[in-house]
């Protein structure tokens, strides 16, 4: 009986397997399964193609990521810094096709051809030009980035100065040469020094404005007194205000020696001298002023309405404006 039970066991088992056998049907793979099991191989050309349609797509960065990734594959291959530098010259970007010469040169490829085309290429460059106006004696320090038009795009740089040197005292045009580092651009900076002024008035200044592209200041001329700017038993501000029968307010006093309103023209290189309050920073050291250009001025939107000011005059132009702070 077991005999019997076994044999149909195995027949019905075998049955089923030759049964499965026959119905058995090949499986086709997708072409995206096949390309996900055999991915493409990666190379230095692919990897070129896909930076040229980066590049070709504007995505700057990411296609010199991907060159660079080419390059690191094969570093021997002039053939590919040829056409990567190719390419950046076909879209104007002068400044990364030199950063791939450059790289060709550091991995010593045909470095005598490599940096005829580098020198050709930094040829077509343009020396980026500052022209900078200070009055005499200003505190002026070369800046330490500048804007410059790089792989045909306006970007901030860092420079690095052949002299650090800056003499304000000496009137004249001084040239300082410097180089954007990056990417190996000259730039000159030409520093005027102009003639600050012998005279200086202490005014109150009604009105600032401008007027067919010039700045007007409005003022008339004051004393300006207070007490304690000597030393602590200073009342000078006291003993003035005294003298014309008031009373010295904030122990500040101000006498107006002439009434007539006058205007003088401000140069456009003047510097103001405005107290921080106006700039909304540092409301604890509201009296310290900070150096501001007429363009920063006129942005700020203020109204210097009734606020004490010297003026730094020089045939009777304004060279520079100091606020006096008032509590």
């Amino acid at each position: 009986m077991r005999k019997h039970i076994l044999f149909f066991f195995i027949t019905t088992v075998m049955l089923g397997i030759t049964g499965c056998a026959k119905n058995q049907r090949p499986i086709a793979l997708s072409i995206n399964v096949s390309q996900a099991i055999m991915p493409q191989e990666v190379t230095t050309e692919n990897l070129i193609a896909k930076g040229i349609n980066l590049l070709n797509e504007s995505k700057y960065e990411d296609a010199k990521v991907t060159f660079e990734k080419a390059i690191s594959m094969d570093k021997s291959n002039k053939d590919a810094y040829i056409e990567i530098k190719n390419k950046y010259i076909e879209k104007q970007r002068l400044d990364d096709a030199c950063h791939f010469l450059k790289l060709s040169i550091s991995n010593n490829i045909d470095t005598e051809y490599m940096k005829e085309q580098l020198s050709d290429i930094e040829s077509q460059f343009e020396i980026t030009k500052i022209d900078v106006r200070v009055f005499q004696s200003e505190a002026y320090e070369l800046p330490r980035k500048i804007k410059a038009k790089i792989n045909n795009e306006e970007k901030e740089v860092d420079v690095i100065w052949e002299n650090n040197s800056v003499d304000t005292n000496k009137l004249g045009t001084t040239k300082y040469q410097g180089v954007i580092e990056t990417y190996g651009r000259r730039t000159e900076l030409k520093l005027t020094v102009k003639k600050l002024g012998d005279k200086k008035i202490t005014v109150l200044a009604s009105n600032i404005y401008k007027q067919d592209g010039i700045w007007y200041i409005e003022c008339d001329d004051i004393e300006f007194f207070r007490n304690y700017a000597n030393g602590p038993n200073d009342m000078s501000a006291s003993i003035e205000a005294k003298k014309d029968g008031k009373t010295a307010s904030c122990d500040w006093y101000i006498r107006n020696t002439n009434k007539n309103i006058q205007t003088f023209i401000i140069d456009p290189d003047a510097a103001l001298y405005i107290c921080q309050h106006w700039l909304e920073i540092d409301y604890d050291n509201a009296a310290i002023v900070k150096k501001v250009s007429l363009n920063q001025f006129e942005s700020l939107n203020i109204n210097m309405t009734r606020y004490i000011c010297y003026l730094y005059l020089d045939n009777n132009v304004v060279t520079k404006l100091v606020e006096q702070y008032t509590p």
